[in-house]
């Protein structure tokens, strides 16, 4: 009776070790070969999912995009130790300028006659320099609108392009100088030319509760879209898009361009209208205009910048294909290769 029984416990355990050596066969020859993006083999977690033990460890391990509240955490401890470095800096400075023989020559050195004249021109230097500006804007009014606008256009355009992910000192030069083109010799002898003319039309001597608005209005309703699409429109003849690339979204950009002025631009020319004399506003709407140039700059740029993403995403893959498929002609294991692949196309 107890060798009936040990026999068929033995058939069992053959019964069962056939079945798992059929299982392994399976698991092994039902890989198919790689294509040239690695998609025609199981991702590891894909065989964890069904079951099926992966048939060799992975030498690479999943990539997998950072938490949230990690990120958040990560964003308070640096503004926390930024201040803490300020506090340090600050105290060493205190400290540092409270010593009695700093302080015994600081007040030789504001004794001294030098010391006051230099203070004096100090003190002039603002003053003299806008004094120099208001003359400079009475004698060339034009020359001067065109470098204000052009200054402005290139903090902007260089402002939009850091947001856009570039270092502070890897900007594109050309786009910078297309940009600074059109707002220094496109864009601002209309805007000098419009203001002026605006003040002619709707005269000083018009009761302020009537003139603002109507200015306002003719501001937002026709200058402001047909300035935005100017823009639009040089910046594609400049970057030489195709009349399709130019025209084929600039109403979609221009009536979302159109909504966000509405949003700000009527607040900022209440004190335009009211505060800011004619030779100047031209200056003001330009200081003013640094951020809006900053926004139009960066919904006329996304469209080349996803496509340059899309290319970059494109040369990543052919890449992590050809070192999967030169390690399959030379033989050698692909496991390494394969989830490189898997990376780049984020799988």
């Amino acid at each position: 009776m107890a060798r009936d029984l040990d026999e068929a416990a033995r058939a069992r355990a053959r019964t069962s070790a056939r079945s798992s050596g059929s299982r392994r066969r399976v698991a092994s020859t039902g890989r198919s070969k790689p294509n040239s993006l690695g998609r025609g083999s199981r991702h590891p977690l894909e065989e964890e999912d069904q079951g099926i033990q992966p048939i060799g460890p992975s030498d690479t391990p999943l990539v997998r995009a950072p938490d949230v509240d990690t990120t958040r955490v990560q964003s308070i401890n640096q503004a926390v130790n930024a201040g803490l470095i300020a506090v340090v800096a600050c105290l060493a400075l205190m400290t540092f300028f409270s010593t009695p023989s700093f302080q015994e020559a600081w007040r030789e050195l504001s004794a001294s006659p030098a010391f006051a004249k230099m203070c004096a021109a100090v003190r002039a230097l603002p003053i003299s320099n806008w004094e120099a500006l208001e003359a400079a804007i009475q004698l060339h009014p034009w020359r001067m609108a065109s470098i204000v606008t052009g200054v402005a256009y290139a903090a902007a355009d260089w402002t939009a392009q850091t947001a856009e992910g570039a270092g502070i000192f890897q900007f594109d030069r050309a786009r910078l100088a297309q940009c600074v083109f059109i707002g220094a010799a496109l864009l601002a002898p209309m805007a000098h030319a419009y203001y002026g003319w605006q003040d002619t039309l709707i005269h000083a001597s018009v009761a302020l509760w009537i003139s603002v608005p109507a200015k306002i209005v003719v501001d937002q309703v026709l200058y402001a879209p047909f300035y935005n699409m100017l823009f639009f429109i040089f910046t594609g003849v400049l970057r030489r898009d195709t009349p399709r690339e130019i025209f084929g979204d600039l109403m979609p950009k221009l009536w979302r361009t159109t909504l966000s002025s509405w949003k700000v631009w009527p607040f900022v020319h209440l004190i335009t209208y009211t505060v800011i004399p004619t030779r100047y506003k031209l200056m003001w709407v330009d200081t003013m205009e640094v951020l809006w140039i900053t926004y139009l700059s960066l919904v006329a740029n996304e469209a080349k910048k996803k496509e340059t993403n899309a290319t970059a995403a494109a040369a990543r893959e052919q890449e992590a294909a050809a070192a999967v498929a030169a390690q399959v002609v030379s033989g050698e294991n692909t496991e390494p290769a394969m989830e490189d692949a898997w990376k780049v196309v984020g799988v």
